[in-house]
């Protein structure tokens, strides 16, 4: 049995550049596959809060979190003589 409707996501929270990066790799996808009317509508914003829009903005996030590690992990290593 059923426990009501599932409830709606929240608000999609990123930042404008974030998003705008975000609609950029996902038309560019859109585009490949032949969906030009897609894409437009991706770079609008209209797909804003879609899974694939979510997706893609974790992504983004989970790649710059790893840049950061990375970045971090050489600056100690500089700062011990590249042991």
């Amino acid at each position: 049995m059923g426990k009501g409707p599932i409830p709606p996501l929240p608000p999609l929270d990123a930042d404008e550049a974030l998003r705008q990066q975000a609609r950029l790799n996902c038309a560019q996808r859109s585009r490949a596959r032949g969906e030009s009317e897609t894409a437009a509508a991706i770079m609008r914003g209209d797909n804003d809060e879609t899974w694939a829009m979510r997706h893609e903005i974790n992504k983004l996030r989970a790649e710059a979190s790893a840049q950061e590690a990375d970045d971090v992990r050489h600056q100690a290593l500089d700062s011990l003589g590249g042991c």
